[in-house]
């Protein structure tokens, strides 16, 4: 897998390698998504996956980043500066931590490429750098993870938070092995052999790839090359989307090969990317991607830097298709730059003119498969759907007149079965929204009083996690406000706020904010809401294996950085939540006292109905005395 940086020399490795010579790639040609090619050399089957460094195209890196591969991290020495700090952090820390979240027990060769461009002192100078920043970068990843260890140790009773401890240990134990940087000269053919004979040692190197040598079942070898071979029949469908029972029937040294067997195999060349296969997801589990290029062809059909461009340039020919006018290019453009939606019918005319450059849209009805129509969504959106890349959304909610009458006596039942898919509705995709000013409008001012919850992220929070996290609340309420790093959504007048920052010691965190609630009875329907969200964040850090998650809420008093952690959430559940801080009172390690309710779910015990109209007094600790304050209840004289 090549990742890096835009314009760090991903594709001109990729090529040069698959040509076995110095290959040139203009910069018009550079990669949109993801580009996969295969080679041979000296009997190694090698897969290239050479993934896009546009921050546009990073939501999708998530579906296709995979364990047991080599991850070479191109980094373009020529741009590479020491004297700037944010050189090493965009470069390599991005890249290195997203591969240690998704995949903690990776393998990775930095190769240092546009080396023509330097002195042979500054690709020293810079190559002992970078060695040392990642050297310094994994100690200290191990550091937190042994600090966070010995916290939870140290507390008195650490029982609540014997997952978390479980979950450190195991990601103590998982090291990244990051080989040393090889600097390259890309337009030499010999450097390009050099690489080439590097990446053959390091693949065939049992320390670092146990599973390189394994015995698998002799179908498992005959399920691969059948597939190879039935692709370059000329019957066989050019996109390599199959029927999974038709693909074993076209197989037919393999129709005796019970059902289990046969799913096993797909399973075993879906993960090695030989197809793709999602079993998983109701829309398509019942086909298989012998291609995976096209599939990747699909996903950034939509998936794009310059989609507003592709938008534009929409050819009448293919507007006329979906019945839309030339004026809709720009009312498309205008609704992706304005809103981060597409339209069903501005999709379906992308993937058309897709299908139609490949010389694959003259089945309609594999078309409207592919693309949907009136009657069923399309398997694109069914896949980016199933990754949390785009939200359904109604552009118009036209009035039903055969929609039963309203009365509050008798149970309300929809007149006519619904549905996910609205054939005139839209797709949201939260990784084009471009700034928070409507979020922030309907918000307004943080008050002192807010509920508040902060979740961190131990070493960084995942790019793309917020977006889809936006997308998996949005599913729960109707009612919302999407920004680029925040988000408001709730019910009723009950409103909560999902914010992305770091604090003082650039520790990443999402911030989950609820106004003070207004009596006692609100003080579960903003808890409910701010536990829902930390049960979805919850949900999503599961599928990076290398990340830890941390919630805490914050102190009350103004300017205190102390705060309270929350015990194990699996251990949270049912109704039990609002049992598990019996305390009325609870004090911070600064010595300050903070009401439980607003620190964790719970309700405030009813006031005494005999006494509530009389004074209460609130204790005020300053410096050391102890002050009386008067605290006169409202209605009072």
């Amino acid at each position: 897998m090549f990742l890096g940086s835009s314009m760090a020399g991903k594709s001109t490795l990729c090529r040069s390698l698959r040509e076995g010579q110095a290959v040139g790639v203009a910069v018009e040609d550079r990669t949109v998504g993801i580009d996969i090619s295969e080679v041979e050399r000296d009997g190694v089957q090698l897969l290239f996956w050479d993934f896009a460094g546009h921050e546009e195209y990073y939501l999708t890196h998530h579906v296709f980043i995979t364990p047991q591969a080599l991850v070479i991290l191109t980094i373009n020495l020529a741009s590479y500066s020491i004297a700037d700090p944010t050189s090493f952090k965009d470069m390599v820390s991005f890249w290195m931590n997203n591969v240690m979240m998704r995949v903690p027990d990776s393998v990775v060769l930095p190769v240092g490429t546009h080396a023509d461009q330097c002195t042979e002192s500054e690709i020293q100078e810079k190559e002992k750098d970078i060695g040392k920043n990642i050297r310094e970068m994994l100690e200290e990843r191990q550091s937190k993870l042994q600090s966070r260890i010995s916290n939870i140790k140290d507390k008195d009773d650490p029982s609540p938070f014997s997952e978390q401890l479980n979950r450190l240990y195991h990601l103590a134990d998982l090291n990244i092995e990051v080989l040393d940087l090889l600097p390259l000269d890309c337009t030499k053919s010999e450097e390009i052999m050099k690489l080439q004979e590097h990446i053959l040692k390091h693949v065939q190197n049992k320390e670092l790839f146990p599973n390189v040598e394994s015995t698998l079942p002799r179908s498992y070898q005959v399920v691969e090359s059948s597939i190879r071979n039935l692709m370059k029949n000329r019957d066989f469908p050019k996109h390599g989307i199959v029927g999974i029972d038709d693909l074993q029937k076209r197989c037919s040294d393999l129709e005796e090969l019970a059902r289990e067997d046969w799913q096993c195999i797909l399973r075993y060349l879906h993960r090695i990317g030989i197809v793709m296969w999602y079993e998983e997801i109701e829309g398509v589990r019942d086909k298989v991607f012998t291609k995976p290029s096209f599939l990747i062809t699909l996903f950034k059909t939509v998936v794009r830097h310059d989609l507003v461009r592709c938008l534009e340039d929409l050819p009448q020919n293919i507007l006329q298709k979906v019945n839309g006018l030339g004026r809709y290019r720009k009312m498309w453009a205008n609704e992706l730059k304005g809103k981060s939606t597409l339209r069903n019918t501005a999709i379906a005319a992308l993937v058309r003119r897709s299908l139609m450059q490949l010389d694959l849209a003259r089945e309609d009805s594999f078309v409207k498969e592919i693309a949907g129509s009136r009657q069923r969504e399309g398997e694109l959106v069914c896949l980016l759907r199933h990754f949390d890349i785009c939200l359904p959304i109604k552009l118009s909610s036209p009035l039903n007149p055969q929609a039963q009458e309203f009365n509050p006596r008798i149970k309300w039942s929809p007149s006519s079965a619904q549905t996910l898919y609205d054939p005139d509705g839209g797709y949201l995709f939260p990784g084009y929204l471009k700034d928070t000013v409507t979020v922030m409008k309907m918000w307004g001012m943080d008050q002192d009083d807010d509920l508040r919850v902060n979740v961190y992220f131990l070493p960084e929070i995942p790019y793309g996690v917020f977006h889809r996290l936006i997308i998996r609340a949005c599913l729960l309420y109707s009612k919302y406000w999407l920004g680029k790093d925040c988000f408001l959504l709730g019910y009723d007048t009950t409103l909560v706020l999902l914010r992305q920052d770091s604090d003082k010691n650039q520790d990443e965190y999402i911030q989950i904010r609820c106004r003070s609630p207004a009596s006692s009875a609100d003080f579960r329907r903003s808890w409910d809401l701010i536990v829902a969200m930390i049960r979805k964040l919850n949900q999503l850090t599961e599928q990076w294996p290398g990340l830890f998650q941390i919630v805490c809420s914050p102190c009350w008093e103004s300017g205190c950085e102390e705060g309270f952690e929350w015990r194990d959430l699996g251990k949270l559940g049912g109704c039990d939540i609002y049992d598990a801080v019996k305390e009325e009172k609870l004090v911070c390690s600064n010595g300050h006292i903070c009401r439980s309710e607003f620190l964790f779910p719970k309700v405030p015990s009813a006031p005494n109905p005999d006494t509530e109209n009389e004074a209460t007094f609130l204790n005020i600790q300053a410096q050391n005395v102890t002050v009386s304050v008067n605290q006169v209840s409202a209605g009072s004289p």
